[in-house]
């Protein structure tokens, strides 16, 4: 994180989160997406999952997609 991360923060309308196909969301990612992004009042948020392709099988792609995707 820089000095100019987390101020910029308050200033968005909405957040995009990378997070890997590869790896679980960990505690750091989550404990940044609390006290980082919804602390700051940012409801609007997009999970980008990054390294999808290096998934084998479709069923282990749609249980990533399953995590990341917040229910309608």
């Amino acid at each position: 994180m820089t000095a100019v991360t987390l101020p910029a923060l308050r200033k968005c309308d909405l957040a995009i989160m990378v997070v890997s196909a590869t790896s679980p969301f960990g505690m750091f990612e989550a404990d940044f997406f609390i006290n980082n992004i919804l602390a700051n009042g940012i409801l609007r948020v997009f999970f980008l999952v990054n390294l999808i392709d290096l998934l084998k099988c479709e069923k282990d792609i749609e249980r990533v997609i399953y995590h990341v995707k917040i229910p309608e």
